[in-house]
């Protein structure tokens, strides 16, 4: 096994900046905690302007056993990214792997000490690890409104073809609340689906209109039916820069900042309601399964017949307890047994049936999501030892 790490300086992006608009009031989380009374989505949803096509590009060959690039961001939440990363070393033991970890200059110095403590631990891996912790870093000019656009940091991701090397190609970004349960080379493997105009792949918001806040109240243009949620993201970088995407991000910035309210997810779904053709449409619910697709009855089908993937502990659900003044659906505590379980697994030893089991009989009384307990580990329990 090989382990490096490679150390950077702080970043510089290109991306210009937005004028500044009329302040708007930003929401606490990236989704309703209850669901909004019901409001006709005809009525909500604004219609779609015409947006020239971006250039396609020739096809480039995809190996499959390439170094996998993987990105994070933590701004005051590092130990949740110690755990996303401890998740990926426990399920790609055999992947080659290349983390690039970015942390605010409160944690900087901890990620770093995080990092080394890797570097000793005995992995067991058969395949390469490199670790690279980098600063946050926006655009000088404005840097508070990209900084504090929905969470501290959340919009780092859109700037990511700018601050990492020309030598990073393809790219998998994944929120810092998230837990891979699936060997991240078989998410990897949708890169070599991407056609000639494919930039990027994300999940779906949700999987029910009716119940999705894009289709009944987003006053901006959106992806599809339901809208794209920002939590996994795959990345042609080369594509990316020849396209100035980060130009793209601060004009739609600029032109519905007052209507956004999910930060850099709603700036996501604006680009690609615009450039529907640059988005890779493969991904579904297992690989970015969240709260919402359990908390009122499983909603992703996929998950029901064969695991959860990826499973996103967004709003908190990783951490949040009774007492929080929160509403009682951000309180996951099947979620956190299995956060838990992350942190304190081995990274030398792989999941048992028996762990596994004993996950599912605990956890099947744990919140709205623990009635759905023996889903979200399906793959994992099938791939046990």
């Amino acid at each position: 096994t090989t382990t490096t790490t490679t150390k950077t300086t702080r970043a510089s992006t290109r991306a210009p900046t937005p004028r500044p608009k009329p302040r708007t009031t930003r929401a606490s989380t990236r989704a309703p905690t209850a669901a909004p009374p019901r409001t006709p989505a005809s009525t909500t949803r604004p219609q779609r302007a015409a947006a020239p096509p971006l250039p396609s590009f020739a096809s480039s060959s995809y190996d499959p056993q390439e170094t996998v690039h993987i990105a994070a961001v933590s701004c005051g939440r590092l130990p949740e990214l110690v755990v996303l990363v401890r998740s990926v070393l426990l399920a790609s033991r055999h992947t080659p792997l290349h983390f690039h970890l970015f942390a605010d200059d409160a944690n900087y110095t901890l990620l770093e000490t995080e990092i080394a403590k890797l570097q000793k631990a005995d992995l067991r891996r058969s395949a390469s690890l490199s670790l690279t912790p980098y600063h946050i870093s926006f655009p000088p000019s404005d840097s508070n409104t990209w900084r504090t656009l929905f969470r501290p940091c959340a919009s780092q991701r859109l700037f990511l073809p700018d601050l990492l090397p020309a030598t990073v190609h393809r790219l998998i970004y994944f929120d810092s609340d998230t837990l891979l349960l699936r060997d991240v080379r078989d998410l990897h493997a949708h890169f070599g689906r991407f056609n000639s105009t494919h930039l990027s792949a994300l999940v779906r918001e949700g999987e029910r209109a009716n119940i999705n806040w894009y289709a009944r109240h987003a006053r901006h243009p959106f992806y599809g039916p339901v809208g794209l949620n920002s939590g996994v993201m795959l990345m042609e970088l080369p594509r990316m820069r020849a396209v100035n995407w980060t130009r793209h991000m601060a004009d739609v910035l600029l032109e519905h900042r007052q209507n956004i309210v999910w930060g850099d997810q709603d700036i996501l779904n604006v680009f690609f309601a615009l450039h529907p053709e640059t988005h890779y449409a493969g991904l579904d619910c297992p690989w970015n399964f969240r709260p919402d697709h359990c908390m009122y009855g499983l909603n992703c089908d996929s998950a029901r017949e064969q695991g959860v993937f990826s499973l996103h502990g967004n709003r908190g659900t990783l951490h949040n307890v009774k007492g929080d003044k929160v509403h009682p659906a951000n309180i996951q505590p099947a979620l956190q047994l299995l956060s838990k379980m992350v942190e304190q697994q081995p990274l030398d030893r792989n999941f048992t049936q028996a762990q596994l089991d004993n996950y599912v009989e605990t956890a099947k009384s744990g919140g709205y999501c623990g009635a759905e307990a023996a889903v979200i580990v399906k793959w994992l329990r099938a791939h046990a030892t």
